[in-house]
Order: structure tokens, then sequence, then C-alpha cells
């Protein structure tokens, strides 16, 4: 409790998804629309190598459909008032996830532990929701970069048309990672009041933060689909994900004694608070762009959360908030979710 109200009372006044809002919004106004015919690769290849770095030279190539709004809308609404709630995707409604379905939960031995006077069946829950949370949040570190691309390498060295990997295909392949351990009776022992996964879980903090891009590799491509002669699987910018996940593993431990479940409890039911102990736990999730600086975005996460020229984004953090929602929101109805992630898609 002490080392929650601490961790709020050094945080100022910065809503996350508040200046995602606002941010775009600014933008949105401000900023004119494009022309047509305008060469978008001409533009970006300009603004990669220097050329005219100020931004507002540039122009918009999308919009807001006031009226796509509006009825979307109307349709959450009328689902609410129809249904007495909202009607949301089952999180594993595709069996793609995680969901410690089958994890046998193991033996708690407590040392001075919240929990050594809990029920078994009530550690286990905790357990397991301490490995689903720590299964989002690897996914949604890495949750990038899943296009199609030609030339694409193949393991043998070979040239295929392009890369068949898509977000299906990791999540499914980190939810083998997890499952691995499922069926181990591993003896926990704590010294302290919080859920930590055993080191022989794949996705432990401890395990992220000694993870290479060999061992990320070794551990991924043998659960994706075989490449064929014209087409490869595998996971592109490998050396980023792992720097990511090592990046999880490192704060989780450093910030939240190495518990998924205590970062989540430090937000207090809010999602928006969660967004940003996400954002200040793990840098590989700020999503900004400072317009006074492109091309090269040098603005500090201090100066960023404050200044009036940075468009946030923050897609990932406030995707790993709305799947943790999904997941575990269930067991924790207070719990706000908000439609961000989802909304823009009905605005363009």
């Amino acid at each position: 409790r002490r080392q929650t109200l601490f961790f709020h009372s050094v945080l100022p006044m910065f809503s996350p998804t508040a200046s995602v809002r606002s941010s775009c919004r600014r933008w949105m106004e401000t900023v004119p629309p494009l022309e047509d015919g305008l060469d978008l690769t001409a533009t970006a290849s300009s603004l990669r190598s220097g050329h005219n770095p100020s931004f507002y030279n540039f122009k918009r190539s999308v919009a807001i459909d006031s009226s796509a709004l509006n009825s979307f809308a109307s349709e959450i609404t009328d689902s609410i008032l129809a249904n007495k709630s909202l009607d949301v995707t089952e999180w594993d409604a595709d069996g793609w996830h995680y969901t410690g379905a089958h994890h046998f939960g193991g033996v708690a031995v407590a040392i001075e532990c919240a929990v050594e006077n809990k029920r078994k069946s009530e550690f286990k829950e905790l357990m397991r929701m301490e490995r689903v949370a720590l299964y989002i949040l690897a996914m949604d570190a890495i949750n990038f970069c899943f296009w199609p691309l030609s030339g694409v390498g193949g393991v043998d060295g070979s040239i295929k048309e392009k890369n068949g990997l898509e977000y299906e295909h990791l999540a499914i392949a980190l939810r083998k990672l997890a499952e691995m351990d499922d069926a181990t009776d591993n003896i926990y022992v704590t010294n302290h009041p919080n859920i930590i996964a055993a080191s022989s879980y794949e996705l432990s903090p401890s395990k992220l933060a000694a993870m290479t891009p060999n061992k990320l590799q070794s551990l991924l491509q043998p659960h994706f689909p075989p490449s064929t002669s014209s087409q490869s699987y595998e996971l592109p910018n490998i050396q980023r994900r792992c720097e990511l996940l090592k990046e999880l593993g490192d704060g989780l431990m450093r910030n939240h004694d190495g518990s998924a479940l205590s970062m989540i409890s430090k937000a207090n039911r809010s999602a928006d608070a969660l967004v940003r102990i996400i954002l200040d736990s793990f840098p590989g999730f700020r999503d900004y762009v400072d317009t006074s600086d492109i091309p090269n975005t040098t603005s500090g996460w201090e100066t960023a959360t404050s200044s009036p020229t940075v468009i946030h984004f923050y897609k990932r953090a406030q995707i790993a908030v709305a799947d943790i929602w999904a997941a575990l929101g269930r067991c924790q109805p207070e719990f706000t979710p908000f439609a961000d992630s989802e909304s823009p898609y009905k605005q363009l």
C-alpha cells in the first residue's frame, strides 16, 4: 500500500489517453489536408533525408468523418441501452491467446507472505492472472510491423516473395511458450507480498531481461508456420523486439518487484493510469512525435508529456491495457476500459 501511494505521489498530472485525443484533434484542425496528386513516396523520402524539416510544410492524409463518428457513438449507446452492457469480444474468441486455463498452479511456500493464509485455489488464480498479464505485456511490447514485404530472406538464405507472418502467428507462438510449464508442479518461495511467476515460465521478468536475439528466434520460430519456396514466416526486426522484451523484464523487476499484478494494482482500476504507468516503466511503449523537431525526435519523456508540439499515440500501451481488461477485467469489474484503440478505425 505504501509503495502504491508513493508511486502515484510522484506522477505529474498527465493523462495519456486525453493527450492522444487532444493532440491528434489539434493536428487535424491545424494542418491542411493533402492535395490530390501529391506524391506520398517523395514526401516520405524528403522527411527521412532531413530535407525541409518544418513539420507544418507537410499535409495530413487522413480526415475525421464526423457522421461515422456520430454513428459509432450511437451504436455503442444503443447497445448499452438494449443489453444493459457493452457487448465485447471475448479475450480468446479465436483461440490465439494464452488464458492459463490449464495452469497447474503449483504449491506456495510462503515466508512472511500475504498469500500464506489463502486457500490454494486463490493462490492458483492469482498465479494464473500473473502469467496471463506477463503474456499480454510481452505480446504487446513486440506487437508491431507484420506487413508482408517482398524480397524477405528465408531461413535457408533464399529470397521469398513475401513474409506471411501476421499478428495471430506471434500471439499463438507466445501462447505456446507460456503453456510450456503449465503442468509443472512449481514450488514458489517468496519473501514479499507480491505474486511472482516461477523462473521456469518463459515470459517471467528474469527470463525476459536475459533475452538475446538468437534465443528469441529459437523460442518463436518453431511455432511459426513452416516457410515455403515462395513465402517466409519470420519475425522481422528481431534485434529491436529483443531490446523491448529485455526492457520489459528489467522494468518489472526494477519498478514493480517483478510482478505484473503489482504494477496493475498501482493504477487503482483506472485504464488511463495504467497506460501512464506502462509509459513511465517501459520507454519502448512511448510512441509520440514532436512536431517542432522533425525529422529527429529528441525531446525527452518529461518534456514530451507537457509539450504543446507533441502528438501522442501510445497505441501499443493502450492495446495492452485493453487486453488486460479483456483477459482479467471481469475479475475486477470496476476496471475502466476505453475505446481509443478502436475509435480511430471508425473515424477515418
